[in-house]
């Protein structure tokens, strides 16, 4: 979807798209959740903890892959240091 379009979707200015998306300018929640319905997208917030198993379902998911009863379960690791002890079955 091109700035324009989405502008048009929001009631804004393409402009305004162009501030947002360079990070010039601080929107609101509500403002966010506007842009992200416009995509077809739901705002979901994840415990940090749980963030790579979601990660991995997502890159499943759109990869097309089937889960398999076979395989044992892989480890998942978070990209933070605190993250290093943490096991996501």
């Amino acid at each position: 979807m091109s700035q324009v379009q989405l502008g048009k979707l929001l009631g804004v200015p393409q402009s305004q798209i162009t501030r947002i998306e360079r990070r010039h300018s601080d929107i609101r929640l509500s403002t966010l959740l506007e842009m992200a319905h416009a995509l077809g997208l739901e705002l979901v917030l994840i415990p940090k903890p749980l963030f790579p198993a979601v990660r991995h379902l997502l890159t499943r998911e759109q990869s097309g892959s089937e889960f398999s009863g076979s395989a044992p379960p892989r480890r998942l690791l978070g990209n933070e240091p605190e993250d290093a002890d943490a096991e996501i079955r």
